[in-house]
């Protein structure tokens, strides 16, 4: 499974060990958004104005997007109504290298 998409969504970062490690010691963070492909395109742009806020209104993170807004298949096993929410979170944690992290924040897509 590939990573979520960052969409150009970063500031700062790199990997640790590298160059930027140093200016990001302890301060990087991946920005988690789960979405829906079937969101309102009115919130979409919300939602992508204000994952942009984000890097602009802290300045001392290095700051990366991820926002999963792939369609996830039903599952017999869909008991409760946020199933399928925990289930594109843990495909998200999945694709990311979590050492590279300090902070995962998870946003919803309609905040």
């Amino acid at each position: 499974l590939a990573p979520p998409a960052p969409l150009g969504l970063e500031r700062g970062g790199g990997e640790r060990g590298g160059e930027e490690a140093s200016a990001c010691a302890d301060r990087n963070v991946a920005v988690l958004i789960p979405s829906n492909p079937f969101l309102h395109q009115d919130i979409k742009d919300k939602m992508m104005s204000n994952a942009r806020g984000l890097l602009d209104d802290n300045p001392l993170l290095c700051i990366q997007v991820f926002i999963d807004g792939g369609p996830i298949e039903d599952d017999d096993s869909d008991i409760r109504p946020l199933s399928k929410t925990s289930r594109i979170r843990n495909r998200m944690l999945s694709s990311l290298n979590m050492t590279r992290w300090d902070y995962l924040p998870w946003i919803d897509a309609d905040v």
